[in-house]
């Protein structure tokens, strides 16, 4: 199977799932986390190892290459994800470094074990949606006495170094009243790296699509005062904004070409990263390989274009997304659930929240 069907450039990034456990209970968590003791899995080294080394090895993509990490929470697994780190930097000597990231919550990062990163070159995201009003609503502690996550990531984060800390920030339409005075506190806290997502599942109103374009022109009043006109961060939903925008300007849309090879914790390579979404033994049919056997390329692409006819069929060509719609016809697919009302949402939100971005990143200083 290593070969059949393998196209001449292959999806540049590996998304590595290490785990489906976290010690959270995220109401905006768009990953199907284990609920009970024995439905938890984690990845194998032998699969972990065997699915790196066939997208770094047999996997023809521009280079460097990119290997992120999540869970789950990656962090519960923490010597699986170091030893996967230190097994990535020995290949790539001498040649081109992969970029590695990890996402966590945070709440387990120990000062060694940042340090650790650091000096593998590792970006580490947190998951923060804001300060503790905004992120304590739906980042919670899955047992013990009520505590705030984000008192407890704060103090994980309280004297790191900066430099390869990064924060991963998920909106949903109830934090839009705080959502400028949060970025502000981040910009204060000296967060360089803001990544910032729309919660994938959240129904957006109109008075709540008013409202976020209200918010991108706060946002580009206090930029123009503070910064002659630029964001004040790196924020990686910017450059997909503007992907998204050229994209639109030539009549065709960015995610007909996949650019993720999805790596679950059972060790199974999947045909969409919404499978995700669901539970191991719900998707065992979407399974196209592993590290031994390598990636059924052929059932892969059959996969994308079936997406890709009916997502055309309702317009997805000619609308902005800020996540790929394949994910939504994942889910559609998954639940019987209607397809049509999942993109409308998505497209109407993604028009402001991209279309924002992309003007403010045009704009620059």
């Amino acid at each position: 199977m290593r070969s059949e069907g393998l196209p001449a450039t292959g999806p540049g990034t590996l998304d590595v799932f290490l785990n489906n456990r976290c010690n959270l209970a995220c109401v905006n968590c768009c990953v199907a986390v284990a609920k009970k003791p024995g439905e938890g899995r984690r990845i194998s080294w032998d699969d972990l190892r065997g699915g790196i080394d066939y997208f770094l090895d047999d996997v023809p993509a521009p280079l460097p290459k990119t290997v992120l990490f999540a869970g789950g929470e990656p962090l519960l697994d923490a010597p699986l994800l170091l030893r996967a780190v230190e097994h990535i930097r020995a290949k790539a000597a001498p040649g081109p470094e992969p970029v590695i990231m990890v996402f966590t919550n945070g709440t387990l990062l120990e000062p060694g074990l940042y340090e650790r990163l650091r000096r593998e070159r590792v970006r580490v995201f947190v998951s923060l949606d804001g300060r503790a009003a905004s992120n304590d609503r739906y980042r919670r502690f899955r047992s013990g006495p009520p505590r705030s996550v984000f008192d407890a990531v704060s103090r994980r984060l309280e004297g790191l170094p900066r430099d390869a800390l990064a924060v991963n920030m998920v909106v949903r339409p109830e934090m839009l009243p705080e959502l400028l005075g949060d970025l502000r506190w981040f910009h204060a806290q000296g967060i360089k790296t803001l990544d910032v997502w729309l919660d994938y599942f959240s129904q957006w109103s109109e008075s709540d699509i008013a409202r976020l374009a209200r918010f991108f022109v706060d946002l580009k009043a206090w930029c123009r005062s503070e910064f002659g006109g630029a964001l004040p961060f790196e924020v990686p939903m910017s450059s997909h904004a503007l992907l998204n925008a050229r994209a639109l300007s030539v009549r065709t849309a960015w995610w007909r070409r996949c650019d993720k090879l999805v790596l679950g914790p059972d060790g199974s390579f999947y045909d969409c990263e919404g499978c995700l979404a669901f539970r191991p033994e719900e998707v065992a049919g979407h399974r196209i390989g592993s590290g031994s056997t390598g990636v059924d390329w052929a059932a892969r692409g059959a996969y994308m274009d079936r997406a890709a006819a009916v997502l055309d069929s309702h317009g997805a060509g000619a609308r902005w997304q800020h996540v790929c719609p394949r994910v939504y016809y994942r889910v559609a697919e998954q639940t019987a659930a209607p397809l049509g009302p999942l993109l409308e949402n998505l497209h109407r939100v993604s028009e402001v929240f991209c279309g924002g971005f992309a003007a403010l990143a045009r704009a620059g200083p």
